[in-house]
């Protein structure tokens, strides 16, 4: 209004300067004219005045002459008034009588239809007299019927009557006198009587007229002359007061002349002096006009906007709190398109840019979501349910309410034992109550979040519990709670307001920016905070001022330019406004330089920001791999505090990276397993390294691609260059090698892969990924990735058993980091960085236990006594919770072990621990193993270390020693003391053995001390009373009660037997005898003694890393450890990149961003061959029946085409999935709950189950695919052999990999060859024959098998080569089912032993074998050494 109001004055104003100078132009020209008329006037005075005195002259006389003819006048009148003394009261009375007839008189007059002659004489005189000649009686009524007929008669005059009417009446007189007779004609009518009356005295009155008619004419000419003479004198009279009133007139007509002039030279100065006042206003208030004209537009708009503004701040409020930024930022740009609303800012719209700079003081982060959050906090109906994972929230909620009055807040815990009295209290008093640590919504809360009030007489209850409490309106309600993953019941959540406080990057970039500020350039910072008050000041100034002026110009009455006080009011108040609103833009220029400055910082804040996010997708390996902003915090401020100072900015925040770096690597390092360190390094790399690589390449390495960037398959854009595997690649290299040079057609060109010596080289190098061939070509041929991540796809491609040594190369070179390990662990470092309040997770795996070694730090530390440990388990719980209570007190050490034993205890402990108020000594341990139901804001808030078993045979070993002490060596025989020592070899052994999975053992077993422990006791009582230990008892005891109880594996059972049989015998301890023999891998025979001393000292002579030699492995099985490791890397890594497209909900964009690669390579796939076209087509609709083959056919061609039918199903299963989940992306079919659990488990790189029932092949879809439409094509080409006759199909050799169900075949060769020979199926065993000489009638002739462990030339097995390829092909082979004692039926003889029966395994991972293949061995001690070199046989790849 007062904007308005101003505006209105300021264009009154400025019309007034407009109408002032024109004004000012007229008055100056009308001051001429107005002296020009007032001359004038002046000699029309002159001649006014003359002709005024000749007027009077002629008056005079005139008035002599009227007044002689005056006298005459009266002298006729008076005889002409002595005539008519008679006659005229007469006349008068009649006129009174007739005016007092009444009307119902006249009305019965009128009413009768024959009147009495009397009546008709009266009337008909009167008519005569009155000029009419009708006399009838209708006439008479109709004149009687008239309104006015009283006045007519009244108001007669008789001067009208003419003689011969006159004459007539007389007659009537004569004739009907007695009709006249006041008494008669009264009797007859009251109203007639005064009509007779009157008629008789107007005929006399007519005669006496008629006689005065002479006298009256006289009279009428002396009144005539008279009148003349007196108009004349009038005239003449009206003549002079008109020449008197014109000069009077022109006098002042002259005088006002006169003073008009002086008043307009008056007025002309006063308009001057107006138009400069005027002009010196406007100009001030020009720019306030032009701003207050914007801000009238602006407002205008605002009011326009503000019930859409309205709702979305609502909206915001009831459903967006509770969502991530990313999130609420979607919601409000599809709500604001919807609208039609350019842009909605809630903190603008719900809140002043001075409230937030008082938020932030008092501790709430600036980030945009913090401050949203703060808006809905403090402006919801509803009870806020705040999720605070980092506590800076309730910090500042705490200040913020505390702020106005201490006393009234009140903070409680959910498990207090106040809690009910605090929540009473706290409702009665009208406190502020901050709930903090909210697990669940308390029944006790519902009445008072949905404000279930009841009125009781003049006031409100709400029932708290069993009380009804009186309810103050004053009251607030906060709930707090750390968990991110709340879970809140659909009750609860539309009575509360939820709002996340979860960080996002782009907040924690600006916390990060703030705090390198305040370490780098803390002034910046405080001239920041200073001029945003200093601003905000201004603001409020300049907005005060304003107001003043507008506030001055509304309200002001009259010109105001006429106002001096005002003008000089609005001059004092516009001087200082001008000196605000130079101090502010000021203020703002410096601002904007200080924030250039604060943003040359923003690059190592977004980094770290970065690194944060990434070491949080370490969630999807490992539940407990959680880490809290708070702990990053604590890093991000120590590499600022440990980076060195340099003189350049640039040089300064490159510092600042590589420290943060080495710390967060350092510190998430420590706190994850060693199996998944290279993976964080290499996920790290991914999105920090120095050279980045781009998506797509990223996405080949983790076997998503599927498709070239024009959507063409790239298998088809490798034909298209006509690339083919040059002779230097080996054949299992070559489908790598097709598959990189699909993906990226520049490579075979950028590296030139036609220098066959320079590549083959490479191929045999045992360090390959440091002698990678050079380019030949500077550009990029991985769209831009750098040439180390193109190294590394050609050793991933080529070389992949030298990956995971060339990815820990590409991890320590992009980051600059020594190595993926963290450094050596040191106890008294992760308790200085613990403090009080920090606990200690120690994450553990079977068999290490660090309590020991903490125990011993502790009583370095604190002293003995004061360092206290309880191992959790069922009711320990209370122990635990007074233990924790009593060493925080005193600060005593606390460590709490197994804590995966009693998760569902450790949400009170978690509370427990979040209200104490340690002692500054207090420091609390937690031992666990991985646990996924662990409470994850209770991983976030401790320190976590993994403690693993130290690698290496001579560390476990030794550590052994160190739990058994001097003493229990020496209690016992020299015997018992070298059998001890074996078992404590033989459980180092099958520990360390795990470290080659799957070739060391097919999967990890968890071999614990609990193990050593019991085989120590069956030594004691083997060698008790010095008795010779029974081999095969203890050989038993180990293995089944034992060892070979965690075993679940028939071939690591064999492994596990072989090893007790070696190690546990008499040429191991010299007994019997026998000479002693060294141990495995070493040069070392036992000690003969019993002291501990020398075991101890014999293990000082082993080297501390571990040779495969020490476990009877291969010296290549390096190579298939690197394989496995690297293989478990990248599916690590996989799963973190796509876990990220994996939500909750069903997103289309990145759904089909994920799947569309395998979309379209199933559609290439499938749709290469008539086959697969026909096998999509028809395999929906395959009958039942055909699964049992035709009539009469073979059980091998029976199960061709049961093959045949299930690849049907198979690719039918596959292509409904796919199409289905196709045409939902195209948007042209409904998403059902089975397609979205479909495509959510292809996101996460798996197979749907879907696919499985029909076929169990590779995990990774785009595998499977390939996999199913090979093996489909492959058995359809085998079961058109088959129609060639019986007997076709096996007359060429087979590939066990073409068929999806190999052990199947085996059994169905199992069921033809018993139908062969005539005999019973149980009754055939399975054999293997090497060569074409070898072959069985009957049998199968198998190619394409390969065997790890060992080579084998078709006669005889050999070791491997230290440069050999984890798998040896070998020879054709022949599998046939014969009768036990039949010829053949023995594999092969070698010296008369008995053949070496090795698995055959379906995958690489062993994960389940189908047969035995046969080889020819010499000895027992051979069949062992394969037997423990982990040799196995597995099927071709494809």
């Amino acid at each position: 209004a007062h904007l308005t109001a101003g505006l209105a004055k300021l264009g009154e104003a400025a019309g007034k300067v407009g109408e002032l100078s024109q004004q000012a132009g007229e008055q100056q020209t009308l001051l001429a004219e107005k002296q020009e008329q007032a001359d004038e006037a002046l000699q029309r005075i002159t001649v006014s005045m003359a002709a005024a005195s000749e007027r009077k002259r002629e008056v005079e006389t005139l008035q002599v002459k009227l007044g002689r003819e005056e006298t005459d006048l009266n002298e006729r009148k008076g005889g002409i008034e002595d005539e008519l003394s008679d006659i005229q009261p007469l006349i008068d009375a009649a006129r009174k009588a007739v005016g007092q007839i009444k009307s119902d008189n006249l009305n019965e007059i009128k009413s009768l239809k024959m009147p009495p002659d009397a009546i008709r004489d009266v009337l008909e005189g009167v008519l005569i007299l009155m000029g009419q000649t009708d006399t009838s009686w209708s006439s008479m009524r109709k004149f009687l019927s008239s309104r006015a007929v009283k006045d007519d008669i009244i108001n007669f005059d008789a001067h009208t009557v003419v003689p011969r009417n006159r004459d007539a009446v007389g007659k009537l007189l004569q004739e009907k006198g007695a009709s006249f007779e006041h008494q008669n004609i009264y009797r007859v009518s009251v109203a007639a009587a005064p009509l007779a009356a009157w008629v008789k005295a107007n005929v006399k009155y007519s005669l006496v007229l008629e006689k005065i008619a002479p006298l009256e004419a006289d009279l009428e000419a002396l009144t005539a002359s008279l009148a003349t003479s007196r108009a004349r004198v009038g005239q003449c009279e009206a003549d002079l007061e008109a020449l008197d009133a014109q000069v009077v007139e022109l006098k002042a007509e002259f005088g006002r002349r006169t003073g008009e002039a002086e008043s307009l030279k008056l007025s002309l100065q006063r308009a001057h002096n107006q138009l400069e006042a005027a002009e010196r206003l406007l100009g001030k208030l020009g720019g306030e006009k032009d701003r207050w004209e914007e801000q009238v537009t602006r407002l205008e708009g605002t009011l326009r906007a503000l019930p859409l503004d309205s709702l979305l701040a609502a909206g915001f409020i009831a459903y967006l709190p509770a969502l991530p930024e990313d999130q609420r930022q979607d919601t409000m740009a599809q709500w604001t398109s919807f609208l039609g609303v350019e842009r909605f800012d809630l903190r603008r719209f719900m809140s002043s840019e001075s409230e937030m700079l008082t938020w932030k003081a008092e501790g709430l982060p600036g980030d945009e979501l913090s401050m949203e959050n703060a808006v809905v906090i403090l402006q919801s109906v509803q009870a806020p349910l705040i999720i605070d994972p980092s506590t800076q929230a309730c910090l500042w909620l705490k200040a913020h309410t505390a702020k106005h009055d201490k006393a009234a807040l009140e903070t409680v815990t959910m498990h207090d034992k106040r809690f009910t009295n605090k929540l009473e209290l706290a409702v009665r008093f009208g406190k502020t109550l901050v709930i903090e640590e909210v697990d669940r919504i308390e029944p006790i809360l519902y009445s008072i979040v949905r404000k279930d009030l009841e009125r009781q007489g003049m006031r409100w209850v709400v029932q708290v519990g069993d009380k009804a409490v009186d309810y103050n309106d004053s009251f607030r309600l906060y709930l707090v709670t750390r968990n991110p993953y709340l879970t809140i019941p659909p009750a609860a959540a539309s009575v509360i307001s939820e709002v996340n406080f979860t960080v996002t990057r782009s907040g924690l970039e600006g916390q990060l920016l703030g705090l390198v500020i305040q370490r780098e350039q803390p002034e910046l910072e405080a001239q920041k905070s200073h001029l945003l008050q200093t601003e905000e000041h201004l603001k409020v100034a300049l907005a005060g001022l304003e107001k003043t002026l507008l506030q001055t110009l509304a309200t002001s009455t009259g010109n105001i330019l006429e106002n001096t006080v005002l003008i000089n009011s609005l001059d004092e108040t516009k001087a200082k406004g001008t000196t605000v609103k130079e101090s502010l833009e000021e203020s703002t220029t410096l601002q904007e330089s200080l924030d250039e400055q604060r943003n040359a910082y923003r690059p190592i804040a977004a980094r770290g920001s970065k690194m944060f996010f990434i070491t949080r997708d370490l969630r999807a390996l490992n539940h407990t791999y959680q880490f809290s902003l708070n702990s990053f915090v604590v890093l991000f401020q120590a590499a600022l505090s440990e980076a060195t100072p340099t003189s350049s900015l640039q040089g300064r925040i490159d510092t600042l990276s590589a420290a943060l770096l080495r710390l967060v690597f350092a510190h998430v390092s420590r706190a994850i397993f060693n199996a998944d360190r290279l993976t964080f390094g290499m996920h790290f790399t991914r999105h920090l390294a120095k050279e980045q690589a781009d998506a797509d390449a990223w996405d080949h390495f983790f076997g998503l691609g599927g498709a070239d960037a024009d959507g063409a398959p790239r298998a088809s854009q490798a034909r298209r260059v006509g690339a083919s595997a040059p002779g230097w690649v080996p054949a299992d290299a070559g489908p790598g090698y097709d598959s990189l040079v699909a993906a990226f057609p520049a490579m075979a060109a950028a590296y030139d892969f036609t220098n066959g010596p320079a590549w083959n080289d490479w191929m045999k190098s045992p360090v390959a990924e440091t002698g990678v061939p050079a380019r030949v070509s500077t550009r990029a041929s991985t769209g831009g990735s750098g040439a180390a991540f193109e190294q590394l796809l050609l050793v991933q491609a080529l070389r992949p058993d030298r990956l995971e040594s060339a990815m820990v190369s590409f991890v320590c070179t992009q980051l600059g980091v020594t190595s993926v390990a963290p450094p050596p662990l040191s106890l008294a470092r992760v308790c200085e960085e613990a403090g009080p309040a920090s606990p200690v997770l120690f994450l553990v795996t079977p068999g290490s236990d660090p309590s020991q070694e903490l125990e011993e730090h502790a009583a370095k530390t604190r002293g003995r006594g004061r360092y206290h440990q309880l191992a959790m388990g069922q009711g320990q719980a209370a122990g635990a919770m007074r233990l924790l209570a009593e060493c925080a007190r005193t600060g005593d050490w606390l460590c709490l072990k197994n804590l995966h034993l009693v998760v569902a205890w450790l949400p009170n402990l978690e509370k427990e621990i979040y209200v104490l108020k340690p002692h500054a000594d207090f420091r609390l341990f937690f031992t666990s193993e991985p646990h996924d139901k662990f409470p994850a804001s209770l991983l976030e808030g401790c320190l976590k270390v993994t403690y693993e078993a130290p690698p290496g045979l001579k560390r476990n070993v030794s550590r052994t020693y160190e739990a058994w002490g001097h003493q229990y060596i020496s209690d016992g025989s020299v015997l018992r003391a070298k059998l001890l020592f074996l078992l404590a070899w033989f459980h180092a052994v099958v520990q360390e053995r795990r470290a080659y999975v799957p070739q060391g053992w097919t999967k990890f077993y968890e071999f614990s001390f609990a193990d050593l422990r019991s085989g120590a006791e069956i030594i004691n009582q083997a060698c008790h009373g010095g008795s010779e230990p029974q081999w095969p008892q203890i050989h038993g005891l180990l293995e089944r009660a034992i060892y070979g109880g965690r075993v679940d594996s028939a071939y690591d059972v064999v492994v596990l037997r072989t090893y007790l049989e070696q190690f546990f015998s008499n040429e191991m301890t010299g007994g019997g005898g026998i000479r002693q023999r060294c141990l495995p891998g070493t040069g070392i025979t036992l000690p003969n003694s019993a002291h501990h001393g020398d075991y101890t000292a014999m293990l000082s002579e082993l080297d501390e890393a571990n040779s495969p030699s020490l476990f009877s492995l291969p010296v290549n099985v390096d190579r298939t450890v690197q394989v496995a490791n690297s293989k478990h890397v990248i599916t690590s890594l996989r799963t973190m990149a796509v876990a990220a497209g994996v939500a909750s909900g069903f997103d289309r964009d990145a759904w089909l961003a994920q799947l569309q690669p395998l979309l379209r390579a199933w559609d290439r796939l499938a749709g290469a061959s008539p086959h697969q076209r026909t096998s999509r087509a028809s395999a929906g609709s395959l009958a039942p029946g055909m699964a049992g083959g035709a009539q009469g056919s073979t059980p091998v061609d029976a199960f061709v085409e049961l093959e045949k039918t299930r690849g049907h199903a198979a690719v039918a299963a596959v292509e409904r999935t796919l199409s289905t989940l196709g045409r939902v992306l195209r948007g042209t079919e409904l998403l059902t709950p089975a397609v979205f659990a479909a495509g959510r488990v292809l996101m996460e790189g798996a197979v749907p189950a879907g696919w499985e029932k029909h076929w169990e092949g590779p995990e990774e879809p785009m595998a499977y695919c390939k996999a199913v439409v090979h093996r489909m094509s492959a058995v359809i080409a085998m079961a058109e052999r088959a129609k060639g006759g019986e007997g076709v199909l096996l007359s060429k050799p087979v590939r066990l990999e073409d068929f999806f169900h190999p052990e199947t075949f085996l059994n169905a060769l199992r069921q033809q060859m018993a139908q062969q020979a005539g005999v019973a199926i149980d009754s055939l065993v399975l054999v293997t024959g090497w060569g074409a000489g070898a072959a069985v009638a009957g049998g199968a002739a198998v190619e394409g098998l390969r065997l790890q462990g060992a080579a084998f030339d078709g006669t005889r097995l050999a070791d491997t080569a230290s440069d050999a390829p984890p798998y040896t092909p070998l020879p054709l082979c022949t599998l046939a089912w014969v009768v036990p004692e039949r010829p053949g039926a023995g594999g092969g003889a070698g010296g008369g032993c008995a053949p070496l029966h090795l698995p055959l395994y379906l995958t690489p991972e062993r994960e389940r074998a189908i047969a035995d293949v046969q080889f020819p061995v010499f000895d027992a001690e051979e069949c062992s050494k394969w037997v423990l070199a982990g040799a196995a046989c597995f099927m071709g790849a494809q």
